[in-house]
């Protein structure tokens, strides 16, 4: 009976020992979940004002208002090439 309790001890130990060794080589628990480990993220931009392309639309969209606002009417440069993001050009909206 004596041998028996021993090896339940040394089998906690070790076990304890295993589980202790893995949190920390799987790095920092993340708050948000309750603990183990911190959810894999997807490559790119996490919120809107982060990603370059909603960026030079919501650009378009402001210089297509000052356009309308500056010419009431009469002819503009709505042909006009602006550059984009990562050097591409696009056109203002008509």
């Amino acid at each position: 009976m004596r041998n028996l309790f021993y090896l339940v001890l040394i089998g906690l130990v070790v076990y304890t020992i295993i589980t202790l060794v893995q949190r920390a080589a799987a790095g920092p628990a993340d708050p948000t979940s309750g603990g183990g480990r911190r959810p894999s993220r997807r490559p790119g931009p996490t919120a809107p004002d982060d990603d370059p392309a909603f960026l030079w639309q919501l650009e378009l969209q402001r210089r297509r208002a000052e356009h309308d606002s500056k010419d009431s009417g009469g002819e503009g440069d709505s042909g006009q090439e602006h550059p984009g993001p990562r050097g591409t050009t696009d056109h203002l909206p008509e």
